[in-house]
């Protein structure tokens, strides 16, 4: 059900004024169980306020919210937007199932955070069909994985907030799948991978941005094709897999960035280990092939940093 605010305002406004009651705290109280809204129109739930919505508008959130959320886009680029509050903006908390499924189409997601305990291959924002993700100072926290690329074919750009998995994958893959992953800032945090395509392929490319692994590589996959021009990457201590980790299929082009923790890159078959252990040396750095998988390391003038 929606609410047209001057609508009602017309309607109400000298039953509230012989009443004494100024319209703007009625307003307030009477559509706070509305948390959507398009314009000066509020909605009910997500679902109604995309039907109405054009392509290319702006579907706020004005309040937080514990629901899972499903959006079909059917086609349409929408941008949902959290409005300000006094703590800062709203959180959709998911419980134990995602906070957001989206899918068919293009969201930008700014000014939100989304929050899950729901563990294993399951995502805080969960992408399914063909869907263009864009985060702008948007934060996504999970138990499990806190992006998952479940089925189809995902864009998702990275350029400003966190996302964070206490117990598994920042942003993943998984099987049946093709991804295109930009990240040009923000941070992503993760007990095991930062970025993981050992599922699906992975085409990332990596120009800025903070990734933290506390137990394996900050970028791991068999089918990861990533090349990184930016940013700052750590792996856990001592951990053979280093900061950039591919097998198989995988490609990896590095040409800055600062690594820290475990080797730059590593990769490994099952006959022989090829391994950069110090990406701030001068290295002197050639094409290496192995079983079909590539690496190639390109510094600019002043070497890798």
């Amino acid at each position: 059900m929606k609410k047209t605010l001057g609508f009602l305002a017309f309607c109400l406004s000298f039953c509230l004024l012989a009443a004494g009651i100024p319209l703007s705290v009625f307003l307030t109280g009477a559509l706070e169980s509305d948390p959507w809204a398009l314009g000066d129109t509020t909605y009910a739930s997500l679902d109604e306020a995309i039907s109405a919505a054009a392509d290319g508008d702006t579907v706020r959130l004005r309040r937080d919210l514990s629901e899972s959320l499903t959006v079909d886009l059917s086609g349409k680029h929408i941008t949902l937007e959290g409005e300000r509050t006094g703590d800062g903006y709203p959180t959709v908390t998911g419980g134990s199932a995602p906070a957001l499924t989206a899918k068919n189409g293009a969201l930008t997601l700014k000014n939100l955070n989304l929050a899950s305990s729901v563990t294993g291959a399951n995502g805080a924002l969960e992408c399914t069909g063909d869907i263009d993700i864009t985060l702008e100072n948007t934060n996504i926290t999970n138990t499990g994985s806190g992006i998952i690329i479940r089925t189809g074919t995902a864009a998702v750009t990275l350029n400003s907030g966190t996302v964070s998995s206490t117990a598994r994958n920042g942003i993943e893959a998984l099987k049946n799948t093709t991804q295109a992953l930009t990240v040009t800032d923000g941070t992503v945090l993760a007990k095991s991978y930062c970025i993981s395509a050992n599922a699906a392929p992975i085409r990332a490319d990596i120009r800025g941005g903070v990734f933290t692994s506390q137990g394996n590589a900050a970028i791991t996959g068999e089918y990861l094709t990533v090349t990184v021009t930016g940013g700052s990457f750590s792996a856990k201590v001592g951990s053979n897999v280093g900061c950039l980790y591919t097998k198989k299929e995988g490609s990896i082009r590095v040409l800055g960035g600062s690594y820290s923790g475990g080797a730059c890159v590593y990769q490994y078959d099952s006959e022989r280990v090829i391994r950069y252990p110090d990406a701030t040396a001068k290295l002197e750095l050639k094409p290496v092939t192995l079983n079909g998988a590539s690496i190639r390391l390109v510094p600019d003038s002043r070497g890798i940093r």
